[in-house]
């Protein structure tokens, strides 16, 4: 019914402080009861994964772990909860979790 297999991401979003081994793998155990993003509800774009490499006023660097190096710039004036509130550091390993096409962050957290 949502007609896109990209849901799935939004459904591991959504449930993977109940289910961690959904960080993992994308198996289903008998007897979960999963929270389902609704159809109207955006869908992520993935996000990326890697370390902070460089905070400056404006935005941070997150230097993508697989896309062959590439540093991506998140700028604070799309997720303004975090400019004033920015307590990542240098070399601290990110997850930037992205909205729909219009590539708004909706979460970023850091990774142990």
């Amino acid at each position: 019914k949502y007609g896109s297999p990209n849901r799935i991401g939004d459904i591991i979003e959504l449930n993977k402080d109940n289910y961690p081994t959904l960080n993992n793998s994308t198996f289903l155990e008998v007897g979960w009861k999963l929270y389902i993003p609704s159809i109207n509800q955006s869908i992520t774009l993935g996000g990326v994964s890697g370390n902070i490499t460089k905070i400056t006023k404006d935005y941070f660097g997150v230097q993508d772990g697989k896309s062959y190096g590439a540093t991506f710039n998140i700028y604070y004036s799309r997720v303004p909860k975090y400019k004033d509130n920015f307590t990542y550091k240098i070399g601290d390993c990110v997850t930037v979790i992205y909205e729909g096409s219009s590539q708004i962050p909706l979460s970023i957290e850091l990774q142990k």
